[in-house]
């Protein structure tokens, strides 16, 4: 995945993350960490809410040109300073993490998604909690096209008797292809 923005203003709240990978789809992630005390499971209704700003903003005659806009002025902002994003719009991104040759194929893609409203939502905490589990799957059962697959990652941190640190990362559902696969005729 290759991060475009942190804490994107949208009119539903700021979005942590915003993310694409190499093909084009879009990634929204919300952060949840131990030191947020609120309810885990009402962090699944926070991160839709960012869904459907995307998908009201894509309604406009002018969405895309918004949506990058939003990009732009978020990359400056101080949560941005040190990033690779920094101060970038998100051709300069695309152009930079994929390679010049492929950067038109990647934007068209981007696009694409924005326009379909084909996103991903993560929720990315150190712990997945038994109810959002069941809420993710719920919604996953519910949404049987997957137009909008959901999907928690969990990621701890430890240390090694000589000091080192070792992250690993857990997704629920498990297999992420396999929820993909479910999405039939989907170009994403």
């Amino acid at each position: 995945m290759i991060p475009i923005t942190r804490e994107m203003k949208l009119e539903t709240g700021e979005l942590d993350v915003l993310g694409i990978n190499k093909e084009g789809e879009i990634f929204l992630i919300e952060n949840k960490l131990w030191r947020n005390t609120s309810d885990k499971k009402k962090v699944r209704s926070q991160a839709a809410d960012y869904i459907f700003a995307l998908l009201n903003l894509k309604e406009y005659f002018d969405g895309w040109d918004q949506f990058r806009d939003l990009i732009k002025k978020a990359n400056k902002y101080e949560e941005s300073k040190g990033r690779s994003f920094q101060d970038k719009s998100l051709e300069e991104i695309i152009e930079k993490n994929v390679g010049k040759e492929d950067s038109e194929e990647c934007l068209k893609n981007v696009k694409h998604n924005f326009d379909e409203g084909n996103y991903t939502l993560i929720v990315a905490m150190d712990e997945i909690p038994k109810a959002l589990r069941i809420s993710i799957d719920g919604q996953n059962d519910i949404d049987a096209k997957h137009e909008i697959p959901e999907f928690a990652l969990e990621v701890n941190q430890f240390e090694t008797a000589k000091g080192e640190i070792i992250v690993v990362a857990n997704t629920y559902p498990h297999d992420l292809e396999a929820l993909r696969r479910k999405s039939k005729g989907k170009t994403r």
